[in-house]
């Protein structure tokens, strides 16, 4: 008999939640080798390009079955293992091919199923070709052999119940006329209706065991969804703080470029006057001096060996103070300097570096 998995509801799916990328572990995607001398996941970090262009393969497939089917799949698989762990691909490959077919058949809905049907929670089965049963490992085909002989016994069951009424009609009418006089009725039924009671006690043992074994699979799942909701959350979270780092990273990046050119122009003989002065805003702009982004500037743009002393940031500010005095500025760029269009710039600038000055003396 050939088997192939059902397609016909794919839907949008999550690669790092289907395939279990994120490891829990170290909250974040490693390398998805196992290190068996360990009995864990490998936690040898993958570069982040790598593990970006792997998730582009990845959602580039449309659906859950499109991807167990791609050739493209075994070559993601090699690229988020380590070099210790390369020899894995193809196990690897293996495993998500069968992850991938169980995430596409659990979207089939159960009332596509008639009543009394076989319904594997794993497998949504149909006969085409075999290469999907060639998948299967023996733990899962045992699995499957176990539901089919438990069925079988069902539909046996049945038959013997409707043979037993059909075949004895004198046990139909007492069953159903109490008191029917019979001479074969009064000797023979209670035998018949010992083995009856017997039958029925064993069949309500019987689910009362099913629904036992339903019970604790069900309590499974929930543990397996609560388990998969909790990673699924520390997968956001990690993401959620790598991204701030990576914010903080850039902003920290800029900042420093920021001081470096206002250092290096402020440092230059030639070439510096009143319409190229070099302003202590981010921007660099006459027109973007303002008290709020000149205390800004001194706060994030100074190097970090100035901020963690305090010593050498009261040293730092204090030249800051000097080199925006009046006088300074006339001495370098000429009285015209102070009394044109950007005396009012000037004035703030000075106003903040003497309030600056002030709390950084109080710290050194």
């Amino acid at each position: 008999m050939m088997y192939n998995f059902d397609t016909s509801e794919s839907k949008k799916w999550d690669p790092e939640a289907v395939l279990g990328l994120f490891n829990c572990s170290t909250h974040s995607i490693t390398c998805i080798g196992h290190a068996r001398t360990q009995g864990r996941q490998c936690q040898r970090t993958i570069a982040q390009g790598t593990i970006r262009y792997a998730l582009d393969v990845l959602r580039g497939l449309s659906s859950a079955y499109q991807a167990a089917k791609s050739p493209e799949l075994l070559e993601v698989a090699d690229t988020l293992l380590c070099w210790q762990h390369r020899n894995q691909s193809s196990e690897i490959h293996s495993q998500w091919r069968r992850k991938l077919r169980d995430a596409e058949s659990s979207s089939a809905t159960s009332s596509e199923q008639g009543p009394g049907t076989w319904n594997s929670q794993n497998y949504n089965i149909k006969k085409e070709t075999s290469e999907d049963l060639e998948d299967l490992t023996e733990k899962e085909l045992r699995r499957l052999i176990r539901r089919l002989e438990k069925e079988t016994a069902r539909v046996q069951a049945e038959l013997q119940r409707r043979n037993w009424y059909y075949g004895k009609p004198e046990i139909a009418i007492w069953n159903v006329v109490p008191g029917a006089a019979s001479p074969l009725f009064e000797t023979d039924s209670r035998p018949f209706a010992k083995q009856e009671q017997a039958r029925r006690q064993k069949e309500e043992q019987k689910r009362q065991e099913e629904e036992r074994e339903r019970q604790e699979e069900e309590q499974k799942r929930q543990e397996e969804k609560r388990r998969k909701e909790a990673c699924r959350e520390q997968m956001r979270l990690a993401r959620e703080k790598q991204e701030r780092e990576e914010k903080a990273k850039k902003e920290a990046s800029e900042w420093h470029a920021t001081w470096n050119g206002y250092f290096d122009k402020w440092n230059e003989s030639s070439n510096l006057s009143v319409a190229n002065i070099p302003w202590p805003v981010k921007s660099g702009l006459e027109s973007d001096v303002t008290e709020a982004s000149v205390k800004l500037f001194f706060e994030r743009a100074l190097p970090e060996d100035v901020v963690a002393s305090g010593a050498e940031r009261y040293k730092l500010i204090n030249a800051e103070n000097k080199k925006w005095h009046t006088d300074k500025i006339m001495q370098r760029f000429g009285p015209d300097a102070v009394t044109g269009t950007a005396k009012i710039a000037l004035d703030i600038i000075a106003k903040v570096l003497i309030e600056l000055r002030q709390e950084a003396q109080k710290k050194r």
